[in-house]
């Protein structure tokens, strides 16, 4: 069974998006009962640390080449400006590859646009969930 979820660290990432989901399956958050957990690890185009919109910065655990899809359970791309002026042909390469392989890729707002602009989601196919909405 696939153990690790990945969470992309770019410049200018939302903060306030990923923390709940990534709260609720992190093998360190013994705090809620659940089925399964994972370990989180972040990464980035490099493992230089980036600033999130909100100011906090972040250390990847890895870069892009360092995902080890073999053992990726997700992929969470968080909303970002970067998306808008940026197209990392090593990210559309790694979820084009997930795509391929099946492992699922939590595209979150702005992480949407990148998922669209390669093609892997269309207008009509993606979803927007809002707890309790």
């Amino acid at each position: 069974m696939k153990g690790s979820v990945y969470l992309f660290a770019c410049p200018a990432f939302a903060d306030w998006e990923p923390p709940l989901a990534v709260s609720m399956i992190s093998d360190t958050n013994k705090t809620f009962p659940k089925n399964r957990s994972y370990r989180v690890i972040t990464f980035g185009l490099s493992k230089d640390p980036v600033m999130s919109l909100g100011g906090i910065t972040v250390l990847p655990d890895v870069d892009v080449g360092g995902v080890d899809l073999a053992d990726a359970a997700m992929v969470i791309l968080p909303g970002s400006s970067f998306y808008e002026n940026h197209d990392p042909a090593e990210l559309a390469s790694l979820i084009r590859e997930c795509v391929r392989q099946k492992i699922p890729v939590a595209a979150i707002w702005g992480g949407r646009s990148s998922s669209h602009d390669t093609g892997f989601l269309t207008p009509s196919a993606t979803p927007v969930a809002v707890p309790g909405g």
